[in-house]
């Protein structure tokens, strides 16, 4: 059987990595001496984040940025910290990437900052060295999912055609941004499902 695709791009968190938003502001929040809710004002509500990961600002913008919100200096160390307990990377999802990477190219796109970008490495130590070199962020590309840009600008990276490209997400909206960018999309649910796509794909698994 034809296999369908040459590569595979994935999401990190919901796909690759669990995480959860609320124990990372609950570590921010305790970090700063406020809550939860004051952290998801300064970082999410404010649309802070959603500006450095579309990379609008650099690191020293964005850590200035989230000091002033807070109304104290949060640290790259906190910062770091509260990221780092709401990740925790899937052995078993970090296992089928590695097989996949035998006869496919593989990638990784994730909807963050430049501070991610620096410490993906320490945030997420299970997806490398597998996917160095290969894993990139959306403040990177200057544009994030579901923008064509990010994904097209990975697809260049990849050194494949984008139509040959399976992109992998749990975010219906960034599936049909890739599907509309010219790749293929896959909206993930669980890794067994996904498993069998990919032998509709004609990609054959251990």
């Amino acid at each position: 059987m034809t296999v369908g695709i040459d590569a595979i791009l994935f999401d990190m968190d919901g796909v690759l990595c669990d995480y959860s938003r609320n124990t990372r502001l609950d570590e921010l929040g305790k970090a700063m001496g406020t809550d939860r809710e004051t952290a998801r004002d300064v970082m999410y509500n404010s649309n802070l984040e959603w500006e450095a990961d579309a990379g609008a600002m650099d690191v020293d913008a964005y850590m200035a940025a989230l000091s002033a919100g807070f109304g104290r200096t949060l640290s790259e160390e906190a910062w770091l910290h509260a990221r780092v307990a709401a990740t925790q990377v899937r052995p078993s999802m970090v296992a089928l990437a590695e097989e996949l990477s035998g006869t496919l190219k593989i990638g990784l796109l994730t909807n963050n900052s430049f501070m991610m970008q620096r410490h993906l490495r320490t945030v997420s130590p299970g997806l490398f060295p597998l996917f160095e070199g290969r894993a990139w962020t959306s403040a990177e590309m200057g544009a994030i999912k579901p923008h064509a840009e990010c994904y097209l600008q990975c697809a260049s990276a990849m050194d494949a055609e984008p139509s040959r490209i399976l992109f992998v997400d749990d975010a219906e909206e960034n599936v049909t941004g890739a599907v509309v960018a010219g790749l293929q999309g896959y909206f993930f649910t669980t890794q067994a499902a996904f498993e069998d796509e990919l032998r509709r794909l004609g990609v054959r698994l251990a």
